[in-house]
């Protein structure tokens, strides 16, 4: 009889835990980041090729060849993630319901999403101070178009100012003068504007002005169009322009978040829930897929 409700209880738990885990959870991140999936524990991405613009072929002559050469190439080293709680064994046999309640299983799933919120941040906060494979930061003023540093060189750095019409144009256009690594004009546009929600009411009153916003004037607001897409965890002032075709900011997935429940039957009788995850969020291509601005405030 006993062993009989052991299994009950504990088939019991099983259920509410993993019927509680549905609660759904908001994440910015997914806004702005290309989801990427693992294989293993580290993965390679190379950044964009060097092939010179195609040539003239004449009637009868060769086809023209060149030797492809390696460019930089990011590697991404996955980690691991966990969150768990446990409780005694009386508490969940008087009241199960109660010890696996939404309030204990969804704070572990918002404390998993929360990390990965965090992390996604540091990855785009972190684009002024962190090197990218070429030697310089990611966004920066001289980035160089070959292995060799000595080719011309791609700006996706604004100078750092707040928000304003003059200043989102001012990085739109700088779009126009990037390159590939052979030193062709890279088609790439301004497609998003990434900020702090704080920047929201800001952003709107801009993009909604029939008229140029933010001074006295007659002039049309003609700013290019712009997906705005607002985070909470990255920083108040810094803000970006983002090319949301190019995969810049990337979060790989190694596996998906697991559930795990257990009973220690051998010592304390206690009960444990936890949750497992393996991935990493990155940046894989130097100066290409944003302009920057770093505004202090």
């Amino acid at each position: 009889m006993r062993a009989n409700f052991s299994r009950y209880l504990s088939d019991k738990i099983t259920e509410l835990f993993l019927e509680n885990l549905k609660t759904p959870q908001e994440e910015e991140y997914l806004a702005f980041t290309t989801p990427k999936k693992s294989t293993k524990d580290e993965e390679i991405y190379d950044s964009i090729g060097n092939l010179t613009a195609a040539e003239e072929k004449a009637e009868g002559g060769p086809i023209h060849y060149q030797q492809v050469s390696q460019m930089y190439q990011t590697t991404v080293i996955n980690k691991s993630y966990d969150s768990g709680f446990y409780e005694t064994w009386e508490a969940v046999e008087d009241d199960p319901e109660k010890v696996i309640s939404k309030i204990n299983t969804g704070g572990m799933i918002r404390a998993m999403v929360e990390t990965r919120e965090e992390n996604v941040a540091t990855v785009v906060d972190g684009v002024f101070t962190t090197a990218s494979a070429a030697g310089k930061y990611y966004a920066d003023d001289d980035h160089p178009l070959d292995t060799d540093k000595t080719a011309a060189v791609n700006d996706n750095l604004m100078t750092a100012g707040p928000i304003t019409p003059g200043n989102i144009d001012t990085g739109c256009n700088m779009f126009n003068d990037i390159k590939d690594f052979a030193g062709n004009h890279f088609k790439t546009r301004a497609r998003a504007i990434l900020a702090h929600a704080n920047n929201q009411t800001l952003i709107k009153s801009i993009y909604e002005s029939n008229l140029k916003a933010l001074e006295l004037s007659n002039t049309k607001n003609a700013l290019p169009t712009l997906q705005q897409i607002y985070g909470t965890y990255i920083s108040k002032t810094y803000w970006h322009l983002l090319d949301t075709s190019i995969p810049s900011f990337i979060f790989q997935r190694r596996s998906k978040l697991q559930p795990f429940d257990d009973q220690d039957k051998i010592s304390t009788l206690n009960y444990y829930w936890a949750m497992v995850e393996r991935y990493k969020a990155a940046q894989i291509h130097p100066g290409f897929g944003h302009i920057s601005n770093a505004y202090a405030g």
